[in-house]
């Protein structure tokens, strides 16, 4: 309705001048939002896939361009579905895709889900998120193992992402 009212009112020019950098706001919005998240669940991401691509949506019916900010930050959240070394594979393979720290976020946030080792789990099948959310003598071993396999992944991202620019 909002829109009918507006396009009625005002140019096409006047329109597109109004909400050129919106769907780049949204779009770090959305990514940064991305970063204050404290679990990955696939069904919370593909929700919010599905939120961005209706908002790009609208939006293009406004400015009757599409929004390619929009589309950098689904992808991003594309992403968070994936394993750290498929991550790691999609940037050696495509070259680097998101700001470095954008890349750090979603490594650590798949971390804290438990997602950073195949399925989130050990050998033995136990879920190592819960395990480091206790805090008995020895899952302060455990913590102490998840930092560090945090800080490796970092290392290697960090590694990875030295590689692609030069």
């Amino acid at each position: 309705m909002y829109s009918e009212i507006s396009a009625s009112q005002l140019s096409t020019i006047k329109m597109g001048y109004l909400f050129e950098g919106l769907g780049h706001l949204m779009a770090t919005k959305f990514i940064n939002s991305a970063m204050n998240v404290r679990r990955v669940k696939p069904n919370g991401i593909k929700r919010a896939c599905r939120a961005i691509y209706d908002i790009q949506r609208r939006l293009s019916t406004l400015t009757k361009s599409r929004e390619l900010a929009l589309d950098y930050a689904r992808q991003y959240f594309e992403m968070l579905l994936l394993t750290p070394e498929e991550i790691f594979s999609s940037i050696i393979e495509r070259g680097r895709q998101f700001k470095p720290q954008e890349y750090i976020s979603a490594i650590t946030l798949l971390h804290q889900s438990g997602l950073s080792q195949t399925a989130g789990t050990t050998e033995t099948g136990v879920n190592t998120y819960s395990m480091a959310n206790t805090s008995t003598p020895s899952n302060c071993i455990d913590q102490h193992e998840s930092n560090e396999q945090l800080q490796r992944l970092l290392k290697r991202l960090n590694h990875i992402l030295a590689e692609v620019i030069s």
